[in-house]
């Protein structure tokens, strides 16, 4: 994503007249379980050396384990932070980033769309206002599944507009 001073927003492989409406991430709530692993490992980390007053097998450990946990907890937000939801005038873009070297773009047209629905499941998804936006096409195949969506109803909503903005401009022959 880059900046433009005329138009706002850019990205790589946006087209000519193609303006962006939303840019989302993912709810931060999704880096809860990642969140609540290191937290717990660090915290065994600090009592085990506490416990067993820091003796040259515990304090391997300790640098060994510490590094590897929080680099785990830096790739697990590496993806969340590059995993990016774009809808724009034209389509829907999903940059999924899945670690450090994977990552999968799907693209749904607007003009394609038949469905956009959204579900909140548990508790945490209720409270918080996070759950999935599902994008459903006119081929059975194609389903777009945009998980852990902050304000899910909003998302929808913005998509069903634009979506039917686009049902309403009648084809040229």
């Amino acid at each position: 994503m880059d900046q433009d001073s005329s138009t706002g927003l850019v990205f790589d492989g946006q087209r000519a007249g193609e303006k962006i409406i939303i840019v989302k991430r993912q709810h931060p709530w999704a880096l809860a379980h990642t969140g609540l692993f290191v937290s717990v490992i660090i915290s065994v980390i600090i009592i085990a050396a506490y416990l067993f007053k820091a003796s040259p097998l515990t304090s391997w450990i300790i640098f060994g384990t510490l590094p590897v946990t929080l680099g785990w907890g830096l790739y697990v937000w590496y993806g969340w932070w590059n995993t990016i939801i774009i809808l724009t005038n034209d389509r829907i873009l999903l940059i999924d980033q899945r670690g450090l070297l994977s990552r999968t773009v799907s693209e749904v047209p607007i003009a394609r769309i038949q469905d956009v629905s959204f579900k909140t499941k548990g508790l945490f998804q209720t409270l918080l206002n996070y759950g999935a936006v599902t994008v459903k096409t006119a081929s059975s195949e194609n389903i777009m599944r945009i998980p852990n969506m902050g304000n899910p109803y909003h998302l929808h909503q913005e998509i069903m507009k634009v979506a039917q903005t686009t049902w309403a401009v009648p084809h040229q022959t």
